[in-house]
């Protein structure tokens, strides 16, 4: 059903002497008419509560998606004077960025795209996923969670080969981004603005389970780099007698900030062998050897696959079906 300061509401035609001071007889009339959905052709009228804002679109394609409308133009029979230019107005609490964003997808009534396209923007991820589970439209909301799933992914393998950022989701790679990528730390003590103003912020619990896991991951990051230069100082290579060196030399080259900072699930270009491979600072111009940088590669990868395991626990929380072992994880 719908929520209880969602209502019909007068509308007036032409928008005469209101009928009692406090009715909503001019509603849509003051309203601003929403630039790609108000339908001419429209037959059913929604008006947000925020910056007042006028929607124009089809009575039975929302009601057909929506179990919350369908339930509500049910149980529901306007009289005229709820009526404007023969359609029902329905007020909602929405914020117009919000509803637009829904309406993006439901007009037309799948949220279709190829596994290669961008994401839609995270104002329109929340939106869609927001308002899709306050309206029972559950096709769209399965959907895009699962489109979110891509980049907040449930896999190591999947999480290497993401490319573009998202918006949150209960898997545990959102928290950690939330601790690791400078854009989100911001987020993380101001909170995030979304298009209507509002300011949404963590939970006290939350923002302590992602403090105390800064701590951690920061630690684990430093314990990271201590073993990859352990494993360069018993590099016995038989290629070239110089690699050893070479990587210590990267070791000692690369600030302990950084150190401490970098991404334990890194594989890109912030990694450890991305470093080792692309370093234009070794003695003489000699790089280790493609064994040795194999060699890293490989250690590398344990690690990886020890962190993705640990990463729940390091924010103390429990997620159905992730690997307990570092063999284990896909």
């Amino acid at each position: 059903m719908a929520d209880s300061e969602d209502h019909l509401v007068p509308g007036a035609s032409g928008c005469r002497a209101p009928i009692i001071p406090t009715s909503l007889s001019c509603l849509v009339e003051n309203a601003a008419r929403d630039k790609d959905y108000w339908f001419r052709d429209g037959n059913l009228i929604l008006v947000t509560d925020l910056r007042r804002t006028a929607f124009r679109i089809y009575k039975d394609l929302l009601a057909r998606q929506s179990g919350t409308f369908d339930d509500m133009f049910a149980s529901s029979s306007p009289e005229v004077k709820e009526m404007y230019e023969g359609c029902p107005v329905v007020e909602r609490s929405d914020a117009p960025e919000d509803l637009r964003h829904l309406l993006a997808v439901l007009l037309p009534t799948t949220f279709c795209r190829k596994k290669d396209d961008l994401l839609p923007s995270l104002y329109a991820f929340s939106a869609i996923i927001r308002l899709s589970h306050k309206y029972n439209i559950q096709h769209l909301e399965e959907q895009a969670l699962d489109a979110l799933k891509e980049h907040y992914c449930d896999t190591l393998n999947a999480y290497d080969e993401r490319s573009s950022p998202a918006s949150r989701t209960h898997l545990p790679c959102y928290p950690y981004e939330y601790v690791t990528v400078p854009a989100r730390t911001d987020a993380f003590v101001d909170g995030w603005l979304r298009e209507d103003g509002t300011v949404v912020r963590l939970s006290a619990d939350d923002s302590r389970r992602c403090l105390r896991a800064s701590y951690a991951l920061a630690r684990e990051s430093f314990d990271c780099a201590s073993k990859m230069v352990h494993l360069a100082g018993n590099t016995a290579c038989t290629v070239d007698a110089d690699c050893r060196e070479s990587l210590i030399e990267l070791y000692m080259a690369i600030d302990s900030h950084y150190l401490s900072a970098v991404d334990p699930l890194e594989g890109g270009e912030r990694s450890w062998s991305w470093w080792v491979e692309h370093y234009e600072g070794y003695s003489e111009d000699k790089p280790p050897c493609e064994k040795c940088v194999e060699r890293v590669r490989e250690q590398e990868k344990t690690y990886h696959r020890r962190g993705w395991v640990w990463l729940p626990m390091c924010f103390n929380i429990s997620v159905p079906g992730w690997p307990e072992w570092p063999g284990d994880a896909p």
